[in-house]
């Protein structure tokens, strides 16, 4: 028999499969015995214990990441429902002294290691009373123009009375039903719903914060005394739990208990995936990555690449690091003070420019660890010592490729020949994996990192900088300016340069760093931003300009911001896209005036504003706060509103008065407004969002304060520079 593999799960002491074979849907059992395996300093001794305990285990030899084949005990687990209680008998056991691998992978992924599949993978296979005797992958992951199968899709969306993050204590609305609306009494509600459902019979579903909503119309579904099954195959054995939170990149996220369907794909419309990379994404890079496509949904893309470096160095033979990662070596101060110094940044040149060119290194840090072998068990290799990371003392082999450039190498390669095809799908592919390609550097740094090793994102840097370094001298050489340069992008300037200009420099950079660049476009013209303190020191990352075509770039500024009330950044916006047709920096000068009716026609029209133009959004990296903040004062009210609030999660607010004596009376959450707010602090964001874009043309927020009674008045003045003094013209 033949067909695609969809999805495989865990059910007691068996993995079952779900096949598509054309439209019809297989269910079929498999046995898995996966391994796991344990040493110490007296490795005989430790058999002998087992074997005591009723473990038997065999000798073998497989590799570490310290460069080294070391000798250990298999163990097979052939009840995979006591994976997990067997390592924690052994730790026990030997009183956590011992060293333990394979030992917490996902029992689904590890099936799909050990039988070299993934998702959407064509399989050959037979069974015997619906097991399997034999399952052959007949697919190369590497072919980029399979088939995804027909899938069945339904979007749900589930309205309730109160918040479901209030708990699941309320009454249900409606339901949206793709193009349908079931409204009614709750009872008649569900068996619309169910109706519908079963009738459609649907292979992946799309829920609105379905890892609630899910487990929230279960329990409707039970309390109606409904028969009711979200599964396709066996029965619906999840619950609610509570989600975690975790830190990524300086930022705290929280995530709720992933709800995986049996039988069908649950895709949470709330997962970062589902906003950023859609559909043939998240399907694409749960295959790239051989891991479970709900998982891809649901996790991060540091947890699909993991998926991927564990599979690698599995296949290479090599120990899989239990609980934490690859530990860190010891460094002298010297050392330490050389290696943590981060990316290489040059300052802006602070104010407006023309006849710039923004060229961006092509997945720099991912091609970096693939030239020069950057992986821990490829670190401080004895065969190769003068191949020395620039500036560090670190050293990496020439000679074996390692596990982290193997899947670089993949990840880069695919995306390239997807990027050729230039169409809407293929698009979503690429973009996840940009995310996987981007996380990849950071990984080797995070705390919880499987394989990765913070030298290895050390020396990542240090080849940046040296590459960007080397770049910009290529640039001055060949005169051009470099006006600013951050991690992996240079702003070159050339008076009246031309398209030829530009791919000679990117071809003499090519040759003389290995790297290949991006040429992201010309600007008719950009502005660098100082810091608001001082505006002699510029900022790298605030910026806005327009491409030659008209495509509006910025970074940093309110247009960009989350935290931002969307009334203040579509009105900065429009002030960027008014001063967009200049040329030069006279004619951008004498387009202020439309910038200061943009700011006037807004604070005129902020009276009638709605709570979603007010809405001020926040993630929360703490639940504990000193001072009187935003924050603070959200939370106890939403306290108060029945919400359990936790780190990483985000909350939005309306500012009521922010002069109030009462700090509890400053802000209002969005289900508590009533349409009273802040006249003056929203006029005072619109201000500072109008002077935070024209900072560097000596446009003073005080002169801009000053004529605020003006401004309401229908009076604006406009403040322009002329021979380095502010000229008021009415």
């Amino acid at each position: 028999m033949k067909g695609i593999l969809i999805d495989c799960y865990r059910l007691k002491q068996k993995i079952i499969l779900w096949i598509k074979d054309g439209k019809n849907n297989l269910r079929v059992e498999d046995i898995f015995i996966p391994k796991i395996y344990v040493k110490n300093d007296d490795i005989k001794q430790l058999k002998y214990r087992l074997f005591k305990n009723k473990i038997n285990s065999t000798y073998t030899k497989k590799k570490n990441f310290f460069g080294k084949e070391t000798l250990v005990l298999e163990i097979k687990v052939h009840d995979i429902s006591k994976y997990k209680s067997l390592v924690r008998f052994i730790e026990k056991l030997e009183s956590y002294n011992v060293e333990i691998y394979n030992a917490d992978l996902q029992l689904e992924e590890y099936y799909m290691f050990e039988k070299d599949l993934f998702p959407l993978a064509k399989i050959e296979f037979e069974t015997k009373d619906n097991q399997i005797t034999i399952i052959k992958n007949l697919d190369d992951i590497e072919d980029i123009s399979y088939k995804v199968p027909d899938f069945k899709v339904v979007k749900i969306l589930v309205k309730t009375k109160d918040n479901l993050f209030k708990g699941f204590n309320t009454k249900i609305k409606k339901i949206l039903f793709n193009d349908e609306v079931f409204e009614d009494n709750e009872e008649k509600i569900l068996i619309n719903f169910k109706e519908k459902y079963n009738s459609l019979d649907p292979d992946i579903v799309w829920i609105e914060n379905g890892n609630l909503a899910i487990p929230f119309l279960k329990d409707k579904f039970k309390q109606h005394n409904i028969q009711f099954q979200f599964n396709r195959f066996d029965e619906d054995d999840f619950e609610y739990k509570e989600g975690d939170f975790y830190d990524t990149y300086s930022r705290v996220v929280y995530r709720t208990h992933s709800i995986f369907l049996k039988g069908r794909l649950h895709f949470d419309t709330r997962s970062f995936f589902a906003d950023d990379t859609g559909y043939f994404g998240i399907l694409d890079g749960a295959k790239a990555c051989r891991i479970r496509i709900q998982r891809a949904e649901m996790r991060s893309a540091g947890a699909c690449v993991t998926n991927l470096l564990m599979y690698t160095a599995h296949k290479n033979n090599f120990l899989l690091p239990y609980k934490i990662g690859i530990y860190e070596r010891f460094k002298t101060l010297e050392q330490l003070y050389n290696c943590d110094r981060g990316s290489l940044i040059y300052e802006p040149r602070i104010g407006f420019h023309t006849d710039v060119a923004e060229l961006d290194f092509l997945s720099l840090y991912p091609n970096i660890m693939n030239k020069f072998n950057l992986s821990p068990e490829t670190l401080f290799c004895q065969c190769c010592k003068d191949n020395k990371v620039p500036g560090l003392h670190y050293n990496y082999c020439r000679k074996t490729k390692g596990i982290v450039p193997i899947v670089a190498r993949e990840l880069i390669s695919r995306r390239y020949e997807l990027k050729q095809k230039k169409d809407n799908i293929a698009k979503q592919k690429v973009d996840f994996l940009k995310w996987c390609l981007i996380t990849m550097f950071g990984y080797q740094a995070f705390k919880n990192r499987k394989i990765g090793i913070i030298e290895t994102h050390e020396s990542i840097q240090a080849y940046a900088r040296e590459i960007l370094l080397n770049a910009s001298r290529i640039a001055e050489l060949n005169g051009w300016e470099v006006i600013h340069g951050i991690i992996d992008s240079l702003y070159v300037k050339k008076k009246d340069f031309t398209d030829a200009d530009i791919q000679r420099l990117g071809r003499e950079i090519y040759y003389k760093t290995g790297m290949e660049l991006s040429h992201e476009g010309n600007y008719r013209w950009i502005v660098f931003l100082p810091s608001v303190i001082d505006e002699n020191i510029p900022v790298p990352s605030h910026f806005y300009g327009v491409f030659e075509d008209g495509e509006i770039k910025c970074r940093g500024i309110e247009a960009r911001r989350k935290d931002v009330p969307k009334i203040v950044a579509e009105m900065q916006y429009k002030m960027i896209e008014a001063l967009a047709p200049a040329r030069t920096e006279d004619e951008f000068i004498r387009l202020f005036p439309k910038v200061f009716s943009i700011l006037k026609s807004h604070i005129k029209a902020l009276p009638h504003a709605t709570k979603e133009d007010l809405t001020i959004s926040r993630t929360l990296s703490k639940t504990e706060y000193t001072n009187n903040i935003a924050q603070k004062i959200i939370l106890k009210q939403m306290a108060k509103e029945g919400f359990d609030v936790k780190p990483g999660m985000t909350i939005a607010y309306v500012i009521k008065d922010a002069n109030n004596k009462n700090p509890l009376k400053r802000y209002v959450t969005i289900d508590s407004f009533n349409g009273k707010f802040d006249l003056d602090k929203y006029t005072d964001l619109m201000i500072r969002a109008a002077f935070g874009i024209l900072q560097p043309f000596r446009i003073s927020i005080k002169e801009i304060y000053k004529n605020n009674q003006q401004l309401r008045q229908s009076s604006l003045k406009t403040y322009i520079p002329q021979e380095n003094n502010l000229k008021i013209i009415s």
